[in-house]
């Protein structure tokens, strides 16, 4: 009955759109099945098992794969809940042809990463494990095709790993604990009522997972992990014939249980609407959703893309008007947003939603609300679904002009999307191929009428969500339901759509600038500018990616240089001022300015530097450096937005919500040296010193360094920024940045925080101090960063199965003071701490004295190179490199020397290393544990 529901609703739709765009083409055309990818090769084996395989070298020598089992915590029983996720944790936990830990330390010596490169997860409907692997060694990939076939039905579920792998699984389960995922869990059971959905969270319940005998896991594998139910997915730098040879051969050997458990449909009952009011001791902040609840779109044949692009310029033009919407003064909310987005059950939500300022969610609400009705009664005018249509155009447009560059990951998503959903999986030049048919044919009107239908005939909710301390202040669902009513009868405006001038965003540029020096380092094809007015611009011309061109400009100073009487006009320079908008436009007429011309520029003051950073297309660089000249020489000094800022940061400030983690970061931030202590308040800032000093930062264009990566012509970008950066004022004092002591004091700090009601502790630990910045030093301390991240996982949660992750991480600088600072966190059990804080810290003494285990510096060897290949290929990783070359004045050739330096790494060298910077005479180690623990110490030393 359900099922005819559906397609009759499906046909309505379809009659709908033919009566409301007459010029479409007949329904037949209409109905024509959309083409798929055809450089994709599928196939499904006679036991059910599907494939999808697809040769793509972006990026080289890499492929990707994918096993996808339509297999999630839907599935699960009411004893089993938390099953399909624990079972997902055992596929690294010992294979037929990996036992124990094998696999993991197999893939590492392979160069593939445990976490940051091989992963899996868990979801209501499907389990996904992902490999990312090199594939310019037939063995390698060989293996990896084995290591899938394991994951598919070779997992061994030994019963002692089971109960070793159950306290890591609770262990991510106590990570996640926190006031947004309370509220995430009491959203769950009103948006999904009467659902399998509402109570059928992946991570399961501490009953199931505490109690779980191997017998119920061991079961729930064999029932569900079958080939019927899965599907590999395999893009990459790799012959397909072979490829497609291998998988067959390997994966018709799968096998269905008999007399198999039926794999159910669950869906989401769209009968009724709700609204709850939900509230949080330690939730941060007020915010309100409406969401309207349908049936998922499908996309099968060629009316279904009508809908698509229909759907997307409405979602556009919303998105813009509620970007607009939020940058209106005097608005009573930080943010609003409006997406189409989906759900579990085979349903789709258009999501509403604001965060109101304290106090004022009657107001925030009825804002987004107000322009959801003003779409419905006026629609949206011909200028905006003209911008709407050609930013949609021209995504499809570079689809395909740019598809030799789309990275495997893209198809991956799209035939996975294809597997679980029977959606279509057109190429790029099918979906221009459609969009250039029907986009010109649709009308503005037409969208409007969509939006009616969308937002009156679906199931509607609402939803707020605040802080305890809010709650005397928020309405109950009486009250809410009627603010709804209210503005429906509003007297309601249609939207003014303000006009966009045509006339060019700058003057003409009367004293451009000269090149004075040239210098081409050839060997890393980077090109080196001096211009007359003593910028530096740094040119590195790439075939990357989506070809686009990234930026950066820095210089030092920052909010360095001012003292506490300043410094928080220093702090609100940027926001203040760039945030009023640049030239004769504000900050309304500037974002349509750019809404379809792929252009960002962003300035920016940090503790040490200030500049600008953004993004552009070769054919809208010009703009971009316009806009570059424009925040250097006018930037706006505009009341409303210096006021906007104010308020704003009050009512933050009044209304904060004190909770655990804001007290314990706090603290941390103490201890790091992050924060000027005897610095006035906000009360100090005013809009004539955040003016002066935000132009004082961008006065002196002579100490600036400009670096552009990407699709870009040496030639072009030298007249340009003779032209527009060669004009920039400069004063040629060359400014340095001063050193503020915002790092942590020397010797041994201990602190401990008692705050909040999780039952979860977090761990940092930090060790710091001077530092000698070279690339030898930079390149040990990685190697050492890397070995005792290896090291902890297989002692902390390998091992004692005590946490889910950590993390270490180094930080080296040299301006304006040469310092390092190596930190290691976690969060664990409050009664572990203590013993996982020795652990950590017995590895780091391993480390000193005997250096790295040999095996351990090959995996980061090998994961070096592997990483080094494709980053070489980003155009990220050089505007990042190269800012860092300049910054810190060393050789922009390093980068050809890195792999000499980590080839010839031994463990004597580390071993020196570690104890020279790893000595433990300056060590902080921060802790929050949970208030209940305070007067509990015999607990917390267990």
């Amino acid at each position: 009955m359900l099922r005819m529901k559906k397609h009759r609703c499906y046909y309505i739709q379809v009659l709908l759109f033919v009566l409301l765009m007459p010029a479409l083409p007949a329904m037949a055309q209409l109905s024509t099945p959309i083409t798929n990818d055809g450089d994709v090769r599928t196939g499904t084996l006679p036991n059910g098992f599907t494939y999808y395989i697809r040769k793509n070298t972006e990026p080289q020598k890499r492929a990707i794969f994918y096993l996808v089992n339509k297999v999630g915590s839907v599935l699960e029983d009411d004893n089993q809940r938390g099953l399909a996720h624990f079972i997902e944790h055992m596929g690294f936990d010992g294979t037929v042809n990996y036992p124990k830990n094998q696999l993991i330390d197999y893939l590492q010596k392979s160069g593939v990463r445990f976490g940051a490169d091989v992963n899996a997860y868990t979801s209501f409907d499907q389990t996904v494990y992902q490999l990312p692997i090199p594939t310019d060694d037939p063995e390698v990939v060989k293996n990896g095709v084995q290591i899938l076939y394991d994951w598919a039905q070779g997992a061994l579920l030994i019963p002692a790993d089971i109960e070793k792998e159950r306290d890591v699984v609770l262990e991510e389960k106590r990570m996640r604990m926190g006031a947004a995922q309370r509220v995430y869990e009491q959203t769950l059971p009103i948006i999904f009522k009467n659902s399998r959905y509402a109570d059928r969270l992946p991570i399961g319940t501490d009953e199931v997972l505490n109690n779980v005998k191997p017998e119920a896991l061991q079961q729930f594998y064999h029932d569900w992990y079958r080939p019927d139910l899965q599907a590999l997915i395999a893009v990459g730098d790799f012959d397909p014939g072979a490829m497609e040879k291998m998988v067959r051969q390997k994966f018709s050997a799968l096998k269905n249980p008999p007399h198999e458990r039926p794999r159910e449909t669950y869906s989401v009952p769209l009968e009724t609407s709700n609204t709850a009011i939900i509230t949080d001791k330690e939730y941060t902040a007020t915010t309100a959703e409406l969401l309207f609840m349908h049936g998922r779109q499908a996309l099968a044949i060629e009316g279904d893309y009508v809908k698509y692009i229909t759907r997307s310029l409405f979602n556009i033009m919303m998105q813009n008007r509620f970007r607009e919407l939020n940058k209106q003064p005097g608005v009573q909310f930080t943010n609003a947003q409006v997406v189409i987005t989906n759900y579990p059950g085979d349903v789709e939500a258009l999501r509403l939603s604001v965060t109101a300022n304290p106090g004022q969610v009657e107001s925030a609400l009825k804002a987004v609300w107000r322009e959801n009705i003003r779409a419905i009664k006026f629609g949206f005018t011909q200028a905006e679904f003209k911008r709407a249509e050609n930013i949609f155009h021209s995504a499809k447009y570079y689809g395909v002009k740019l598809k030799d560059k789309a990275t495997s990951l893209t198809y991956v998503n799209r035939y996975m999307q294809s597997f679980l959903t029977g959606d279509a999986m057109p190429d790029q030049d099918t979906e221009l191929k459609l969009t250039e048919a029907y986009l010109p044919r649709i009308s503005f009107n037409s969208i409007s009428n969509i939006w009616k239908e969308y937002t009156t005939r679906s199931i509607r909710y609402i939803i707020i969500a605040a802080p305890e301390a809010e709650k005397a202040r928020l309405p109950d669902t009486a009250t809410v339901k009627k603010w709804i009513v209210d503005v429906v009868h509003e007297d309601i405006q249609p939207y003014a759509d303000s006009v966009v001038s045509e006339s060019p965003i700058m003057a003409k540029i009367k004293d451009k600038g000269k090149v004075t020096q040239k210098q081409v380092f050839d060997k890393v094809d980077v090109t080196e500018l001096t211009l007359s007015n003593g910028v530096k611009v740094i040119l590195k011309p790439t075939d990357f990616g989506n070809q686009n061109i990234v930026f950066t400009a820095f210089a030092p100073g920052g909010t360095s240089v001012y003292r506490n009487a300043d410094f928080p006009s220093a702090i609100a320079a940027v926001p203040v001022v760039a945030g009023a908008g640049v030239g004769d436009m504000n900050s309304i007429q500037l974002l349509k300015l750019l809404e379809n011309k792929s252009v960002t520029v962003t300035p920016y003051v940090t503790a040490h530097t200030q500049g600008i950073n953004g993004s552009c297309y070769p054919q809208t660089a010009e703009m971009a450096m316009q806009l570059i000249n424009l925040y250097f020489t006018q930037p706006r000094k505009d009341t409303a937005s210096f006021n906007e800022y104010i308020t704003k940061y009050n009512l933050n400030r009044k209304n904060r919500v004190i909770t655990a983690n804001s007290i314990y970061n706090d603290t941390l931030n103490n201890v790091m040296g992050r924060v000027r202590h005897g610095t006035p308040g906000i009360k100090s800032v005013t809009l004539d010193k955040a003016y002066q000093i935000y132009q004082e930062r961008f006065a002196d264009a002579s100490n600036f360094t400009f670096v552009f990566v990407g699709k870009l012509s040496v030639h072009e970008m030298t007249n340009l920024a003779e032209k527009y950066l060669g004009s920039l004022p400069s004063t040629y004092q060359h400014e340095q940045a001063k050193d503020t002591k915002d790092y942590i004091a020397s010797g041994i700090i201990k602190r401990t925080i008692y705050a909040g009601t999780d039952n979860k502790a977090v761990v940092n630990l930090v060790m710091s101090g001077d530092y000698e910045f070279k690339i030898e030093n930079n390149v040990q301390f990685n190697a050492l960063t890397e070995a005792l991240q290896i090291k902890l996982i297989e002692r902390l949660r390998q091992q004692e199965s005590g946490i889910y992750s950590t993390n270490v991480s180094i930080q080296f600088t040299r301006q304006p003071v040469q310092r390092y600072t190596l930190t290691i966190n976690f969060t664990c059990a409050p009664e572990h701490v203590e013993q996982l804080i020795a652990d950590a810290l017995d590895e780091v003494n391993k480390v000193k004295s005997n250096g790295p285990e040999d095996v351990d510096i090959q995996k980061y060897k090998t994961a070096y190179d592997r990483n080094l290949e494709t980053q070489l290929k980003a155009n990220t990783f050089w505007l990042i490199y190269l800012t860092g070359q300049y910054e810190n004045h060393t050789d922009v050739a390093d980068v050809l020397n890195y792999k000499n330096i980590v080839d010839n790494l031994t463990k004597t060298q580390l071993r020196d290393f570690a104890a020279r910077y790893l000595s433990g005479n300056n060590f902080a180690q921060v802790v929050l544990m949970p208030e209940s623990f305070k007067n509990d110490k015999a607990t917390i030393n267990k």
